[in-house]
């Protein structure tokens, strides 16, 4: 396996611009040793503008490496990869990362991390703290923007950190387990304020998770990886109309459905099961 990015992972042919990221048989290995160790075998997935995609499947088979891929941050090794019609970089305009953890600057308030992104990308001032001031309005923190870090609680930090994540307007926004720290009417909580906040943002999601509830709820497709070496197993279409919300589908025999057949197909993935 090749080490470095092929030549034609750059070349690949924006037949759709509707494409935000396109991957086909990417494999990625790591080296730990004597060999490498394949983590991903040939995966491919297609995302589409404004899409919302949550990639589940068992704990270590790949789902961070996929998505450090799409953000440049791992160097692409054997298929093709795209990103906007490019090959991936780290620190591409229009891309935002958020994280498991808040990451929030203990020595700024509220505002002050929320503006950042943009302090980045030279945004004026007063455009900033604008934003800014609207996003921690709509997470429902207006009355906190001048607090720190240490004066939020866990939820009210990764609130913070959402809204960071979309100040810059990203086109795409890559999620890495971001409410996994949360105890569960928080993470509840946190899923109201996503599905609030994106349909007022121009963005495309690819979201990763190990709740399944949690994905069927968020997602428009939940993408299903297999065991190392990961490949795409199955894609499930979420066919739950919009909007919604994660307390009332737990009444909706669908998602109760779509539940089961997720999970079905999850658990011949776990080691152990069968």
């Amino acid at each position: 396996m090749s080490h470095v990015a092929s030549a034609r992972s750059v070349a690949v042919e924006r037949a759709n611009p509707g494409v935000v990221v396109q991957a086909r048989n990417v494999s990625h290995a790591f080296d730990l040793g004597a060999e490498p160790q394949s983590v991903i075998q040939n995966a491919s997935l297609t995302v589409a503008a404004r899409e919302f995609v949550s990639i589940v499947g068992p704990s270590g088979c790949g789902k961070t490496t996929f998505l450090n891929l799409v953000a440049g941050l791992e160097t692409l090794q054997d298929g093709e990869l795209t990103v906007f019609g490019h090959a991936p970089r780290a620190g591409q305009p229009g891309v935002s990362y958020a994280f498991a953890r808040d990451a929030l600057l203990p020595w700024r308030t509220a505002e002050e991390n929320v503006t950042l992104p943009m302090e980045l990308l030279g945004i004026p001032e007063a455009q900033r703290k604008a934003r800014a001031r609207e996003l921690l309005e709509r997470v429902g923190l207006a009355q906190n923007a001048t607090s720190y870090r240490s004066q939020l609680s866990q939820g009210m930090r990764q609130r913070v950190a959402l809204a960071r994540a979309v100040a810059s307007h990203p086109s795409l926004l890559l999620m890495d387990e971001p409410f996994a720290a949360l105890d569960a009417q928080t993470r509840i909580t946190m899923q109201q304020e996503l599905l609030r906040m994106l349909p007022h943002e121009d963005v495309t999601v690819l979201f990763i998770t190990h709740d399944l509830g949690e994905a069927i709820t968020l997602s428009d497709r939940v993408v299903l990886m297999s065991r190392r070496p990961a490949s795409i197993r199955n894609v499930f279409t979420i066919d739950l109309p919009r909007p919604r919300d994660p307390m009332e589908l737990q009444s909706d025999d669908r998602y109760h459905r779509l539940f089961e057949s997720i999970w079905t197909e999850l658990a011949h993935e776990v080691p152990g099961r069968r």
